[in-house]
């Protein structure tokens, strides 16, 4: 047999809803039987067959209502068991155009407000969402992520919003099919209100230089307090000084004692200058002293510890801080600050030397030009370039003396101070460090040109030293071949220091190796496949199996290191013996179900048809398993032992009574809902429904080989095969297909409906039964009594005034249930 013509559609590309026909022509002597399968192997519907010409058959096969759950690959064969099958594969693609199933909503935000929009579109293929403003322009920044396999979340993040970002945007999904959806939004931005600041705001008092973390005098000494702050003063009076001395918890006032004097900072607004003294004997104890400065506005208060020295002591001056190198603009003050530590009396000296001179010349300790302060340092006013030089600082004391130096620049621009301390290292093992210095020597100022910043800062690597590191290498070891190019290892341990928990591990290998040649090798054979044996006999006997084939690699096989063979050792493939299965025998009743393996916590028990028995016995037409006593062994002593989630009533007979009138069947018995009935029995599986009283079913329940299924809904997600019985969902309908039926569960009143859209002729049961019934079977008398005779199986009829009825169409497939519904029990056929 062969082709007539091509396929209708080798690749074909529907839309979600379209209904496609598969058309094909084939000639062969006898005429050929044609089906299609899905690309799991699956039948894929029953198609109708009519005859072109002697030799000619034209196949039809209706897909109605596809889904994008249709697309994927098929095969249409042709077979009449002459030569081998004839076979085509082709394409279904389904598309669907995009829809929005989030849109953004109006916005009411603020000026500084940040917004995320947010959309979800799907379609088939996914869609590509982008955000547009009122004026077509494309807003960066987007971002999408996929849902599922035909959905998208778009997400684009708007930051400070403004006023005028205001306005009408729109979101659009786009995947090229049909038209691209589209969804207009509003954002509106109101402007914040201004606030009002009130006019000639005073500010209250904040020390901007505190005190010294130590003072050191000697008894008999005054102590001088500086400070700088800032702050609203009309006049001195405006501010209050307050001073405290704590000493082991006692605290006592000192502010009456105070002497002190403000002078504002020349250049700068409300910022001052405050010296004050503490004299003689209010200074005579040690302890914690508090400098407290305030306004109307508010205040603010800074530390120090004194530390009071006895007379006589022999602790020779020193200098801490010593004086820093200065650098100044024309017409400055500069203090060249230090405090000078050591034994009382101490004497304390300045000199300056002139740019160009080698000889110092005393400083005026106080003139207009000069002062000289009680801790040391120097203030210098008005400063010039003829100020500039070295200037040199000396103390002395009974126990010796102390010098120190520093130099005074006068500059047109502001510059760097010196580097600070470097930070510490931020890792033990390979850190950085950090210095800074800042735009202070002098600081910037009007009219003057500044620095490139504000502060430079300078990084480096610390740390190196404390890494863990290796130990020597081990010896190397020895070839790893007898023949041939090996090679040898040595390895080292990272214990040199070892690493710190959570820290670095060493860096570089711990294990080296090289090539090694010891002698040269025997000559070595690479493997080869034999040629492949002949297929096995196919794996069913009717509908697609599959058969085997091998080859082995010894031919020749490898040798002295050799290389294998590459590829399978084995073949599968498909294979179709009779295209449709037929049952050729009326299988016998089911056996009585096997005690459970399990008292409690869940086992299992089976049955058997006939007379075989044990799973090695019986095919998967004979054999059915199911859970049985899954209750919690700890509950066992409260509660009897329950079965498992499948349960199947036993009866030996139930007896209907059945009346016939042309195309109409009418049966009642006694209405029994826990019971389970029959609706399919074919040669590998077995469905049973629960009946509810409208005809619908409260649970359906499949058997394939040795596995099953409950169904109670249509909505839960369901497993895609069980046993040789496939099940597809879409859209709350579920599609069950065996060898020699389809059946289409969908939601109907408070139950499951159950359409036939394929069945056998062979399946028995009630919807084969209702399949068959107008044509396939007969009513015979026998001893005064009719029965409903159908597939060798005698059904008992008597007359019943309460009917429940199924009427049948020209099709023969059963259209409505009337009254109550009648009882197919398991053990019946």
């Amino acid at each position: 047999h062969r082709w007539s013509r091509d396929i209708k559609a080798v690749v074909s590309t529907q839309s979600t809803g379209d209904d496609h026909v598969i058309v094909a022509e084939v000639s062969g002597v006898p005429a050929p039987n044609v089906y299609v399968v899905d690309d799991d192997g699956q039948l894929v519907g029953e198609g109708e067959v009519e005859e072109v010409d002697d030799t000619t058959v034209r196949f039809t096969l209706d897909m109605p209502d596809v889904q994008p759950e249709d697309a994927g690959s098929y095969t249409i064969t042709a077979n009449n068991g002459v030569g081998r099958p004839a076979q085509y594969n082709f394409d279904l693609a389904v598309k669907g155009a995009p829809h929005f199933v989030h849109v953004p909503d109006d916005a009411e935000l603020e000026e500084g407000d940040d917004h995320t929009v947010v959309a979800e579109a799907t379609g088939v293929p996914v869609p590509i969402i982008y955000m547009t403003d009122k004026d077509g322009r494309l807003i960066d920044g987007g971002q999408s992520e996929p849902i599922d396999d035909h959905t998208v979340r778009f997400t684009l993040p708007l930051k400070d919003l403004e006023e005028e970002d205001s306005g009408r945007y729109a979101v659009t999904a786009d995947n090229g099919i049909g038209r691209a959806a589209k969804h207009e939004f509003d954002i509106n931005v109101e402007p914040l209100e201004p606030s009002v600041q009130p006019a000639n705001l005073r500010r209250a008092i904040k020390i901007t230089e505190p005190l010294p973390a130590e003072i050191y005098i000697t008894k008999g000494d005054d102590v001088d307090l500086s400070v700088q702050f800032e702050g609203s003063l009309d006049d001195e009076d405006e501010l209050d000084v307050a001073l405290t001395h704590s000493l082991r918890g006692l605290e006592t006032d000192l502010s009456q004692h105070v002497k002190y004097e403000v002078t504002p900072v020349e250049g700068e607004e409300d910022l001052w200058n405050l010296e004050a003294t503490l004299p003689y004997p209010y200074s005579l104890n040690a302890g914690d002293m508090n400098l407290q400065l305030s306004n109307d506005e508010g205040g603010d208060d800074t530390t120090t510890e004194l530390f009071v020295e006895e007379m006589g002591s022999e602790d020779p001056p020193y200098f801490d801080p010593a004086p820093k190198d200065m650098k100044s603009y024309p017409s400055s003050d500069v203090l060249l600050e230090t405090r000078v530590r050591g034994s009382r009396p101490v004497n304390v000296d300045w000199f300056v030397t002139p740019p160009g001179s080698s000889t110092p010349r005393p400083v005026p300790r106080n003139s207009d030009k000069y002062q000289v302060h009680l801790n040391g340092s120097l203030t210098i006013r008005d400063v010039e370039e003829e100020d500039q030089g070295t200037y040199l600082v000396r103390a002395s004391n009974s126990a010796g003396s102390a010098t120190e130096e520093a130099q005074i620049a006068v500059t047109l621009s502001a510059g760097y101070g010196d580097w600070t301390d470097w930070t510490p290292c931020s890792a033990e093992c390979e850190g950085t460090r950090t210095r800074s210095r800042y735009c202070n020597n002098p600081p910037p100022k009007p009219g003057y040109p500044s620095c490139d910043s504000d502060q430079q800062t300078e990084e480096e690597s610390c740390g190196a030293d404390q890494c863990p590191g290796y130990s020597e290498w081990g010896e190397w070891s020895e070839c790893s071949r007898d023949c041939g190019y090996g090679t040898r290892t040595r390895d080292r341990e990272c214990n040199n220091p070892p690493p710190v928990s959570g820290g670095p591990e060493c860096q570089g290998l711990a294990r080296e190796s090289k090539v090694c040649y010891l002698k040269k090798c025997p000559q070595r054979v690479d493997g080869n496949w034999s040629e492949w044996s002949g297929w096995s006999d196919c794996s069913v006997p009717c509908g697609t199996g599959t058969h085997r084939r091998s080859r082995t690699c010894t031919n020749p096989a490898p040798f002295n290191g050799g290389a294998t063979c590459e590829g399978p050792g084995h073949e599968e493939g498909s294979c179709v013996l009779k295209p449709v299965c037929r049952r050729k025998t009326i299988l016998d009743s089911w056996n009585a179900w096997s005690e459970c393996s399990a008292e409690c916590g869940g086992g299992t028990q089976s049955r058997t048809r006939g007379t075989c028995r044990g799973a090695e016995d019986c095919g998967e037409d004979r054999l059915q398993v199911r859970n049985c006593n899954t209750m919690d062994c700890a509950r066992r002593k409260r509660k009897r032992l329950r079965s498992g989630s499948i349960q199947v009533s036993e009866l030996e007979k139930v007896e209907l009574k059945v009346e016939i009138n042309k195309k109409t069947i009418c049966l009642e018995s006694p209405m029994q809902l826990d019971k389970l009935y029959t609706l399919v029995d074919s040669d590998s599986a077995q469905v049973y429904g629960g009946l509810l009283k409208d005809g619908t079913f409260s649970s359906l329940v499949i058997f394939s080989g040795r596995s099953s299924l409950t169904i109670t809904n249509t909505t839960s997600r369901l497993p895609k095969k069980v046993g040789s019985v496939t099940i597809k969902q879409r859209n709350n309908k579920i599609i069950v297909t065996g060898d020699l039926f389809k059946l289409a569960l969908q939601p109907q009143n408070n139950g499951i409906g159950v359409q036939t859209q394929q069945i056998d002729d062979e399946v028995l049961g009630l919807l084969g039964l209702l399949n068959s019934v107008s044509e396939k079977s007969e009513v015979v008398n026998k001893s005064r009594k009719t029965f409903l005779r159908y597939k060798n199986v005698n059904y008992k009829l008597e007359r019943s005034k309460k009917r429940a009825c199924f009427k049948f169409s020209n099709n023969k497939h059963s259209e409505a249930i009337i009254g109550s519904t009648s009882q197919f029990l398991e053990n019946e056929i």
